[in-house]
Formats: structure tokens, C-alpha cells, sequence
């Protein structure tokens, strides 16, 4: 199961109902006000599940079962421990690395940047994979601050800055963690960072992937070489794929491809309406106008069946699933 996608309450009342109810059918969405959980959104299927859990977990606890639900990570990504911080002239290992934000950061550009601006904005993560120190190194200005360690670079011209942390993992995986955007004037983005950092809310299941900021900004992500279809999505169910084989539809290696959508779409239209004899052609023509929504279906399956990237990615605890060698972004989910 995907995990929650985080959506600024604002960026849901600009998209729209029809583009919020077209996320949650994909994956549960947790709409934010400043940083805060203010409402849920799900799928009808999700939410019967997520009642057929609860009662089952209920009536597991009366029998007396042991507790079902874990603590949350407290680890946060400001504070990281055995990650060797980026230092001026450095690179990261093949120019990767894993890119999160902080809630209040995704937020920041949602309720702050006009849309006709996020394109400046994405740039200047960008050049973060070839020059992970940025502009200079933060220090302390007094006892309090907790800015040492972190990094910054202009954005939006010289008006705004973004503060980060570079770092590569003891595992040699590079990470850009985006605490804060804000105003550079009268140091109010770093006393931003500051409050941030002593809150507390910098945790782990607080921070957001690139990839899920570019959910809400699927118009400007290819442009900015962030989403090549390079990578692989998860399989269908092995089941399902035998089904496909076994009915003639489809052969094993192109099967094992596909994901379960793009299989159900082949064998909907694996049978010649004249004939009812399989047609694996037709059945494949089905399901590559099932891949994603690019114009060029044969070349993503190609990239498909390429040796992964496998980099561990130290925040989602996962291996990327990009095609070795790609450029900027580690992933982890499609």
C-alpha cells in the first residue's frame, strides 16, 4: 500500500475537486494548513478496508492479542547522524540523490509562488545534484541557532532562499533534505528554519519525496528531467500474470512487465471479436495504451526491462527503482 500523499489545503482548492478525488482514487491524500494534518481524503474502497481493519483489530483485542500498531519514527532529517555533510567543490556519487521537503516547504511554494514561477523554483533544486553545497554554508549566529550543518541558494532571483542539508549516507546515496523556502530579507528565513528545526516536526513520516511535489506539478516535471519513465512500477500480482500466460494473451517476459492495470486492459481486449481466438498483438496494443500517458509506449518498455538503479535512499528506506545511470532524482515508488 502507497503511502498518504501530503497536498497544501490550498494547492486542493486550486486543482479542484475532480483532481482531488482523481488522487485519492489513486492513494489516501492528507490534506495540510502550516505543516498540520487538517483532513483526510480516501477512496470508498480504502475506507471500507480501513473499517474491515479496525473491527478485525477490535475484536483481535478483546481476545486479548498483542498491540497491532508500531511507534513513529522520530528520527529527523535536519539531525541526521552518519551522513558525511557536502562541503564546497564536492559531488554526489554519479550526481544522485534522493530529494525530500519538509511539509512547511511544500506549502511555502503552494501558498507563495505563482504558477507561472514554479519552473524557477524546480531549477534551482535541479542544480542542487551538481552542486550539493550550494551558494555558502550556514552558520550559527547565536546559542540558539540551530543552523550549522545546513546550506542555502538563491531562488526566485535574489528575493527568496532555499535552506537544505546535502549529505551522502554511510552507504554512499546521496540526500538534498529542503527544510524551508521563505523571504530573504530581515533574516526571516532563517529564524523560520530555527522554529522548524526546535519543533520538532522535521520527522521522517513528515517528509515529502520530489516526486510527490511533482504529483501536484505534473506540468512542469518532464520538462525539468525529473520524470523520464525511467523507472520501474510494481509488478502484477503473480497470479494475475500466470492468468495471462496461461490464456494465451500475453507471453511470460512481456507480462512480467506490466502492472496489473495494464494487464487487466490487455486481457479485456485479448480476444479477436471475429474469431474469440487470443490475439496476444491486439492484447498488448491494449496495455501499451495503458502506459502512463506518453506518446511513446514501446520506449518505456524498453526502459523497463533495464538494470535498476538499486541506490538505497536513506529516507524512504527503499531501493531506487530508476534505471541505472539516470540523471538527478533517486525514486522509490512509481
Amino acid at each position: 500500500m502507497s503511502a498518504p500523499l501530503r497536498m497544501p489545503a490550498t494547492t486542493a482548492t486550486k486543482k479542484g475537486a475532480g483532481y482531488l478525488a482523481e488522487k485519492a482514487a489513486e492513494r489516501t491524500v492528507v490534506l495540510t494548513n502550516h505543516g498540520k494534518p487538517t483532513a483526510v481524503v480516501m477512496s470508498p474502497e480504502r475506507f471500507d478496508e480501513l473499517e474491515r481493519s479496525l473491527r478485525a483489530a477490535a475484536e483481535e483485542l478483546i481476545r486479548g492479542s498483542p498491540p497491532l500498531w508500531r511507534s513513529a519514527r522520530s528520527s529527523t532529517p535536519s539531525m541526521r547522524h552518519g551522513h558525511n555533510l557536502m562541503r564546497d567543490g564536492e559531488r554526489f556519487p554519479e550526481d544522485q540523490a534522493e530529494v525530500v521537503l519538509s511539509t512547511e516547504a511544500v506549502e511555502w511554494i503552494a501558498e507563495h509562488v505563482e504558477q507561472s514561477r514554479w519552473d524557477e523554483v524546480l531549477d534551482d533544486i535541479r542544480a542542487l545534484f551538481t552542486q550539493p553545497a550550494g551558494k555558502h554554508p550556514l552558520s550559527n549566529r547565536g546559542g540558539t541557532d540551530r543552523l550549522a550543518g545546513l546550506n542555502t541558494t538563491a531562488t526566485l532571483g535574489a528575493d527568496c532562499r532555499i535552506v537544505f542539508r546535502s549529505s551522502v549516507s554511510s552507504e554512499g546515496t546521496g540526500l538534498i533534505e529542503i527544510i524551508a523556502l521563505g523571504k530573504r530579507s530581515d533574516n526571516r528565513i532563517y529564524d523560520a528554519v530555527n522554529a522548524l528545526i526546535t519543533s520538532g516536526k522535521l520527522t521522517e513520516d513528515e517528509a515529502q519525496s520530489i516526486w510527490e511535489m511533482l504529483a501536484l506539478y505534473e506540468t512542469t516535471a518532464e520538462k525539468h528531467g525529473l520524470e523520464l519513465w525511467d523507472y520501474r512500477p510494481e509488478p502484477a500480482p503473480p497470479g494475475l500474470i500466470r492468468s495471462a500466460v496461461a490464456s494465451g494473451a500475453l507471453p511470460l517476459e512481456i507480462a512480467e512487465q506490466l502492472t496489473k492495470d495494464e494487464i487487466n486492459e490487455a486481457l479485456t481486449h485479448a480476444w479477436d471479436p471475429e474469431t474469440g481466438e487470443p490475439d496476444p498483438a491486439r492484447a498488448l496494443a491494449a496495455a501499451l495504451g495503458r502506459v502512463a500517458t506518453s506518446s511513446t509506449p514501446e520506449r518505456i518498455m524498453a526502459q523497463r526491462s533495464k538494470p535498476r538503479c538499486g541506490a538505497h535512499m536513506p529516507i524512504a528506506d527503499q531501493p531506487c527503482i530508476r534505471v541505472r545511470g539516470h540523471a538527478g532524482a533517486h525514486r522509490a515508488v512509481a
